[in-house]
């Protein structure tokens, strides 16, 4: 997304262009061409307001006084900030085409963002399909749980700008869930820590089978803090349950930490979306050893019907 910065130079730029475009025209009473140069200089602002939820026009005059200009742009689905127009002249009124003018500008800002927005968009897309295609291709190449978990975890980690993640699996008694699985900051401790179910927020997913956001976890009353770790504000954690046949076999967390980099419920679909391949590979592991364990009894009576028919003698038998 452009910086604010760079697109308030450009609009001071313009304005500048403006007043010494032609400085031989006859200026209009009012205009900027009126006022001595050396006295005239527009400033350009942009302040971040409050959300919007409602549809309003793509920019329109928010506030209009004798030496400030405020339009509204639109920086995201719900986004909006304000362009400020400074004038240092006392007494200074905004011409009708000065309005508009601005407006136009405004709306070339606003199209230019959108456009960014998208391309964004369209480019994260792409990446988590592109991700998933390569879990899958993974999944069917190696049986090997570890592996697998581990590349869905340096997954999540990186398409999701976090600085941990990890996968835990439950134990037999489906009591404490341990990380078989975890990349970045971290990653030893969280091995080390095991969930126990009902306790913490991971805790709580594991027995609520749903996925959640927490940002700010350190300001959250049931979040814990992971052993051997210090509690960071703003500290953001997403986790989702990994489910096969609406049974909990697994559990997904990505860590970051930062003012203006909570998750978003986007991101938390991508996760649940790891997850469901997360469940295949759990669930082709889980076969695996299935068979393995049929194969090995089967071998087993193989031989001792074997050594059964290959003597009389009870004693050998």
């Amino acid at each position: 997304m452009p910086k604010k910065k760079p697109i308030a130079k450009r609009l001071n730029k313009l304005f500048d262009d403006i007043q010494h475009e032609d400085p031989n025209s006859k200026p209009e009473a009012g205009t900027t061409k009126s006022l001595p140069a050396e006295k005239v200089s527009p400033r350009v602002e942009t302040k971040p307001i409050a959300k919007r939820s409602r549809a309003v026009e793509t920019a329109r005059v928010a506030s209009q006084s004798e030496t400030t200009l405020a339009l509204d742009i639109k920086t995201g689905p719900n986004n909006w900030s304000t362009l400020q127009v400074l004038d240092d002249v006392d007494g200074r009124k905004w011409t009708e085409d000065e309005q508009l003018l601005v407006r136009q500008v405004t709306d070339q800002l606003t199209l230019a963002l959108e456009n960014a927005r998208l391309f964004q968009e369209t480019q994260r897309r792409a990446q988590e399909m592109s991700a998933l295609a390569q879990v899958g291709r993974d999944i069917s190449v190696t049986l090997n749980l570890n592996t697998v978990m581990e590349r869905i975890a340096e997954y999540a980690k990186e398409l999701l700008n976090g600085e941990a993640s990890a996968v835990y699996l439950p134990d037999e008694k489906m009591e404490y869930w341990r990380a078989i699985a975890a990349v970045g900051i971290d990653a030893e401790e969280i091995k080390n820590d095991p969930i126990r179910s009902g306790n913490g927020i991971l805790g709580g997913i594991a027995v609520t089978k749903e996925g959640k956001i927490v940002n700010d976890a350190s300001a959250t009353a049931d979040a814990t803090t992971i052993a051997g770790t210090t509690e960071q504000p703003h500290e953001h954690l997403m986790g989702v349950p990994i489910l096969s046949a609406d049974r909990t076999t697994g559990l997904m967390a990505v860590w970051r930490t930062g003012e203006g980099l909570e998750f978003n419920h986007t991101e938390l679909g991508f996760l649940n979306s790891l997850a469901q391949q997360a469940a295949i590979a759990i669930e082709n592991a889980r076969l695996y050893e299935q068979e393995q364990y049929r194969r090995q009894v089967a071998d087993t009576l193989s031989e001792l019907a074997r050594i059964a028919s290959s003597s009389l003698n009870i004693k050998d038998v």
